[in-house]
């Protein structure tokens, strides 16, 4: 939302919040919109107030219609200055409560898929015209939805967790066979991560290196993915199509070159990244392309991509959001150095 006026005096305080997502961890998922906890987490770490609206769509749709009546309630307790709104349903949840209101401005973050392909496209295109602010975490989003660059901010990386280890002894650790290249496959298995792509990228890739083994990660707690991916030797993303995968920033964080499809930020993240490749989707064989690529990715060994991925830092992330807020509220910026651990934007 733009200011077209000079910006007024901040009232002293952090903004207060209401956080509206229908993506939040639960006991039988940990990893389900973890991304979205942790930056409440990291907003929280800088003074804010956030209140949580968690709407539970994938128990039951039922739950949508709920979800206002209860996220009405919540407003009225809470008193926010502003509404954040993690997807295209639940901003609809928002917009549907009165979360928007002269005053009290709306955001919404789209996250990937919901807004290039599906039902749920149209409703994506047709929210982000009427709420104050949408935030993307791609430039091919912001594309997708007449979005300039200034709308992109991607979630954060735990730069501390995600770090290089020895390989030996993350596989030790894991019980897993000291020899031969393992290739990470990290999510849940839904149509547009290709599972089957990927299994059939390993056939081909065993040609060449018979001892190559495809290592499935899912289904865990978020704490143990690092050794996971230190176990691994590169990561194989074939998505249809991503936002920005938060698997590839992790993967790279360790030190895993990655392969993967050109979807989302990743033509921009991977580029020049030694071993690392993105494939167009649209090769004739690609699951041979993807083979390819794994092999000389395997050749090539550990990549330090550290540097490239200081922007994605999540302290770095919660600060440019933070500062998001205090633009849609008309606020004055604050004066003063910089947050710890801010750096080069993400490319």
């Amino acid at each position: 939302m733009p200011v077209d006026r000079p910006p007024r005096a901040a009232p002293g305080r952090e903004p207060r919040l209401m956080l509206v997502s229908n993506m939040w961890p639960q006991p039988a998922d940990a990893s389900f919109g973890i991304f979205v906890a942790q930056q409440v987490d990291d907003l929280r770490a800088l003074g804010l107030e956030i209140a949580v609206c968690f709407v539970d769509g994938r128990a039951s749709r039922a739950n949508y219609a709920r979800g206002i009546v209860r996220l009405r309630q919540q407003l009225g307790r809470h008193r926010p200055d502003l509404v954040h709104a993690h997807h295209v349903l639940a901003g609809l949840v928002a917009l549907a409560a009165g979360a928007r209101r002269p005053g009290r401005p709306l955001l919404v973050t789209h996250h990937g898929i919901e807004v290039f392909e599906g039902w749920q496209a149209p409703l994506a295109r047709w929210l982000t015209r009427r709420v104050d602010r949408s935030l993307v975490v791609s430039p091919a989003m912001a594309r997708q939805l007449g979005l300039g660059p200034e709308a992109v901010l991607p979630c954060g990386v735990d730069l501390a967790a995600f770090a290089p280890g020895d390989r030996r002894a993350a596989r030790t650790a894991l019980g897993l066979p000291l020899d031969g290249p393992r290739v990470a496959w990290l999510g849940a298995d839904r149509p547009e991560k290709r599972l089957a792509l990927a299994v059939a990228a390993i056939e081909r890739l065993r040609e060449r290196r018979p001892e190559a083994r495809l290592h499935r990660i899912g289904g865990l707690p978020p704490e143990a993915v690092p050794l996971q991916l230190q176990a691994c030797d590169a990561l194989l993303l074939c998505s249809t199509h991503e936002g920005s995968p938060q698997a590839v920033k992790e993967a790279l964080a360790v030190g895993l070159p990655v392969v993967a499809t050109a979807v989302g930020d990743l033509p921009e993240l991977l580029a020049g990244l030694p071993g690392c490749a993105v494939i167009d989707g649209a090769e004739p064989d690609l699951a041979g392309a993807l083979a390819a690529a794994l092999a000389r990715a395997l050749a090539s060994g550990r990549v330090d991509a550290r540097a490239r991925l200081a922007g994605y830092a999540r302290p770095t992330i919660a600060a440019g959001l933070r500062a998001i807020y205090r633009d849609c509220l008309g606020w004055a910026p604050e004066r003063g150095p910089e947050p710890a651990g801010t750096g080069e934007g993400p490319a």
